[in-house]
């Protein structure tokens, strides 16, 4: 939930923001993964319509192996991250963005998807 943006200005979400995607990832046994995001270039507003941009930077995401943003470790998220997970440790990922209100927006509700996938690397 990115909150309220007024036509024509643009918000911040920072990684460690509540309105910022979170994302958990546990495994069974240790391995190594590539984590990567299909995100949104835009969210579809009323009836459909676009009217909210987003920007994706190098350093708005970050991850950690504690439920704990402010200590985690930053990334861009529009890049694969390779990591290594141990047994039954879970992998925290939260994923901030700039949003623009473009200047013909319609008030309302609008959203969008971001899709993690993981992945094991073969050894």
């Amino acid at each position: 939930m990115i909150g309220t943006i007024t036509a024509g200005f643009s918000q911040r979400v920072q990684p460690a923001s509540v309105s910022a995607a979170k994302f958990e990832v546990h495994v069974t046994k240790a391995m190594d993964v590539i984590i990567q995001f299909t995100l949104p270039q835009q969210l579809s507003g009323p009836g459909g319509g676009s009217g909210v941009d987003l920007r994706f930077e190098p350093d708005c995401a970050r991850w950690s192996s504690v439920d704990n943003v402010s200590s985690a470790t930053s990334f861009d998220p529009r890049e694969p991250l390779t990591i290594h997970i141990e047994p039954n440790q879970a992998v925290y990922l939260w994923v901030g963005t700039v949003a623009s209100a473009l200047v013909k927006s319609q008030a309302g509700a609008y959203s969008g998807s971001i899709t993690c996938t993981v992945q094991q690397i073969s050894q």
